[in-house]
């Protein structure tokens, strides 16, 4: 009569259930949707706030001179910004 095998002796960390990878996201040009133009998304925004596009636009622009001031050439860490 043939022998039979020894029951293989397992280790606690093996026998727990492995945690699953997280999923990786998928960056392929396909799977991602192309993102908003700047027209599309001055549009929305003034159909969502009921200004007219001029209006927005024209926030944009102030916004866009107010950060360049604020943050200048030396960028947030440099000493005219404050501290946070």
């Amino acid at each position: 009569m043939a022998k039979k095998a020894a029951p293989k002796v397992t280790n606690a960390k093996s026998t727990a259930t492995p945690k699953a990878a997280p999923a990786a996201a998928d960056t392929s040009a396909a799977a991602r949707p192309r993102p908003a133009s700047k027209t599309a998304v001055y549009t929305r925004l003034a159909e969502t706030t009921g200004l007219r596009r001029k209006d927005i636009t024209a926030v944009f622009a102030a916004l866009g001179e107010l950060i360049g001031r604020e943050l200048g050439k030396r960028g947030r860490d440099g000493s005219s910004s404050p501290a946070s």
